[in-house]
């Protein structure tokens, strides 16, 4: 009820809709406010004052080269000039009051604390019980109606086109009037309709009024007034009213005429007259059935959409609180936390400080203890040494017999008090350097005392990650959150197809592909966990050969996990790596010179430098440049096998594949006789010269400047080729069992070629080069 009072407000009064009318924007005014404004607007215009004219509204004059700014005294004047805009400030006072406390209708017999709360608060009071009808309109007001072709809508605060007719064409809105009754009555429960027919005093209050004998009765006077199988049983009845209504909308174009269409191109209802007769002739119409269940199915909708939406705010909302509750809850529970973490640091720098000063106080008692016994032995000997004054009065005797009486136990005890007077320096140092505090470790420590957050998302390196003999995955420690004691590694298998059993644990999800095109994939709903990884790459073995993969990581400490990284995806081999080499005595290179690595894994083509020589800077004819020939070292006789060259630098022209090993020999050893009329193998047969690596003897695909160049349809002229781009990497998979080669993109391992012909007996990898470049086996 709070919610619709706002839309039962007119903007202009700021009162309840009273015969409000339908403004061609879809807004609603009151009639009688219309008028008023229709009024002041033609005084306005008379007096010269456009700017006045849109001040009525609220909207703001177009600005011209000639206008004078706005000052605050300008706009209080043309705020004093307007009437209509004097009635909107006195009573917008309790407007607001109105709006911003709650809707309690039932107290309405309480005073407003203002004058214009007091004078709204008895304006609705009256709206309350209803408005007396509204007396005819004068013939000045109809004219000057349909004078006034513009008016200014207060509510969107442009100027909206009223046609010929002026305001006299607009719709009275009987729906928002009978919504304005039903709140007024449900707003004040006291303000109810008597019944006009009950004899008895006071009157039975009405429970229906009927349009056609435009009357209220109770439920008992409407049976007797209505009684069954008259005609006064047909007539049409609303809930308790004052503002009888028509039961059906005239045209203001032919008062005498019902609407019974509506009109698509205006937007408005017309009458039949109107669409033979009138503009809308040529308009597309519909009828007013049907356009009634269209329109309602369409609010019906809306209605329910929003209701639906409404819903999850709700429940959001709801969410919103209790977790609001929680996080008080739980905040008390940190802040306790930290309040005793903090303690517990004061109760250790309490018992250290005891401990330290406990420590200084004893050492320098020690120290001048030491000090006072040292100083006590020397004030004693110098007391011992009294005896020498003694001796020298003895000295004096000349009795021979009377000195050596007196003298032997002088001279015992002399000798041992000079045994006994030794100097004996202690070691004490005067200061108290050697025992400073280190207070930079306390202090650093203290200092770096922090909350503890758990880590941020790692980065996966989709670029460093492949999948090869193992799937070897990278990534980047995360830039935000706290520090990281190990990683969680999480892998699980994508299903390219979807679940055909009802209930299973899967679920869709959307990847992209390295050309933005989405791909929707089945993916297991289980998770293959792999705790404590304490370095920044893993690899991981045993998995499903030609098999889509997605991996992620998540960082953790002491404080928690953090969120996980990006999921990449990658693609297994579609067969056990071949394990081979570049072997210098399986390679023909004829004029040019061939490096290889001393773990075979590289072949590096360095041109002949008198080729080069010979060319000179500006080559006046082609430049002769011989195939080289690189056959590996290990064969193939069973089983599938898949390899990956890795094109480092790129030569004019580079053939990967396969070559069986009776060619093989041929190509490494071109002045070996061979029959030519055994009939055991055709590889035999054929001309090295005229094709080194015949189709018959093996299967290969070019590798020109990033495209592989792959045989296609036949045509009349010859084999047609079609180009694919690829990258620097190519794979090869040879199906001994089957007998096929096939050919793949290495670091998507999408397939490219697949052979159609077989291939029979032991077979070699290969490579043609011609020109410079550089090549490698991925390990």
């Amino acid at each position: 009820m709070e919610n619709l009072e706002k839309e039962l407000i007119c903007p202009v009064c700021d009162d309840y809709f009273t015969t409000p009318i339908v403004l061609p924007c879809h807004h609603n005014v009151c009639h009688k406010c219309a008028r008023e404004c229709l009024s002041s607007i033609d005084k306005m215009s008379n007096a010269g004052s456009v700017e006045s004219i849109y001040s009525v509204s609220g909207s703001s004059p177009p600005s011209t080269p000639n206008s004078p700014p706005r000052t605050p005294s300008n706009e209080q004047d043309r705020s004093i000039t307007s009437p209509l805009m004097r009635k909107k400030s006195i009573s917008r006072t309790g407007s607001l009051r109105r709006r911003s406390g709650s809707f309690k209708r039932q107290s309405l017999s309480a005073a407003e604390s203002d004058t214009g709360g007091a004078t709204k608060g008895l304006r609705r009071r009256e709206s309350f019980g209803g408005r007396s009808p509204r007396p005819p309109l004068s013939a000045s007001s109809r004219s000057l109606a349909a004078k006034v072709k513009t008016f200014p809508c207060p509510s969107c605060k442009s100027d909206v086109d009223l046609g010929d007719k002026g305001i006299n064409g607009l719709f009275r809105n009987f729906t928002l009037e009978a919504i304005v009754e039903r709140y007024k009555l449900a707003a004040k429960k006291a303000a109810s309709i008597p019944c006009g027919s009950c004899r008895a005093h006071p009157p039975e209050d009405a429970t229906k009024s009927c349009l056609d004998c435009r009357a209220s009765f109770c439920n008992v006077c409407y049976k007797n007034a209505h009684p069954w199988g008259t005609p006064r049983a047909q007539h049409m009845h609303v809930g308790p009213t004052r503002n009888y209504r028509p039961k059906t909308i005239t045209c203001p174009e032919h008062p005498e005429e019902r609407v019974t269409m509506y009109c698509d191109g205006c937007q408005k209802p017309i009458c039949h007259m109107c669409k033979f007769s009138g503009v809308h002739s040529t308009h597309k119409v519909s009828g007013m059935e049907r356009k009634y269940n269209v329109m309602k199915d369409k609010l019906e909708k809306n209605i329910k959409k929003i209701q639906g939406k409404r819903e999850l705010i709700l429940a959001e909302l709801d969410r919103i609180k209790a977790k609001r509750i929680k996080l008080e809850t739980s905040g008390n529970i940190f802040k306790q936390e930290v309040n005793s973490a903090l303690e517990c640091v004061r109760a250790i720098l309490q018992t250290r400080e005891g401990d330290i000063a406990g420590r200084a106080e004893t050492e320098v008692a020690t120290r001048i203890n030491l000090v006072q016994i040292q100083l006590e032995a020397y004030e004693n000997m110098l007391q011992d040494c009294n005896v020498v004054e003694y001796a020298q009065e003895i000295l004096k005797e000349t009795e021979h017999a009377c000195f050596v009486q007196a003298a032997r136990p002088v001279i015992s005890r002399m000798h041992k008090m000079s045994d006994a007077m030794k100097v004996n320096h202690i070691d004490v140092s005067d200061n108290f350097r050697d025992m400073q505090i280190t207070s930079a470790g306390a202090s650093e420590a203290v200092g770096s005392l922090d909350f503890l957050k758990t880590p941020g998302a790692p980065i996966m390196m989709s670029d460093e990650s492949q999948a090869y003999k193992d799937v070897t995955l990278y990534w980047k420690p995360p830039s935000d959150g706290g520090h990281v004691d190990f990683y969680n590694l999480e892998y699980r298998q994508i299903v390219q197809h979807s679940p055909t059993k009802t209930g299973s644990k899967s679920k869709q999800t959307k990847f992209k592909t390295a050309d933005q095109n989405e791909l929707n994939f089945t993916t297991e709903a289980t998770w293959t966990l792999i705790k404590a990884v304490n370095a920044t790459s893993y690899s991981i073995s045993n998995l499903e050969r030609y098999r889509e993969y997605e991996f992620r990581v998540q960082a953790v400490n002491s404080a928690g996990c953090g969120t996980f990284s990006d999921s990449i995806l990658l693609r297994t081999t579609p067969g056990s790596v071949f394990d081979f080499r570049f072997d210098s005595a399986r390679i023909n290179s004829g004029r040019d010179t061939v490096e290889v690595s001393d773990n075979g894994m590289t072949a590096t083509i360095v041109p002949n430098s008198k080729v080069l020589d010979n060319v000179g800077l500006i080559p006046t004819g082609p430049v002769p440049l011989d195939p080289i020939y690189i056959i590996g070292d290990q064969k193939i006789t069973s089983g599938k096998h898949y390899w990956e060259i890795v094109i480092n630098q790129s030569a004019y022209i580079t053939q990967v594949g396969v070559v069986s090993e009776k060619k093989s020999r041929l190509v490494l050893h071109p002045g070996d006789q061979v029959s030519t009329d055994s009939g055991h193998d055709s590889c035999e047969e054929i001309d090295v010269h005229e094709d080194p690596l015949g189709s018959d003897c093996g299967v290969m695909i070019n590798h020109v400047m990033g495209q592989v160049r792959l045989p296609s349809k036949k045509s009349s002229s010859g084999k047609e080729t079609s180009a694919v781009t690829v990258s620097n990497s190519l794979g090869v998979l040879v199906d001994c069992d089957n007998g096929l080669v096939s050919f793949y993109d290495g670091n998507t391992k999408r397939l490219i070629f697949s052979s159609e012909s077989c291939v029979r007996g032991p077979v070699y990898p290969g490579l043609v080069i011609v020109g410079a470049g550089s090549f490698s086996i991925r390990c």
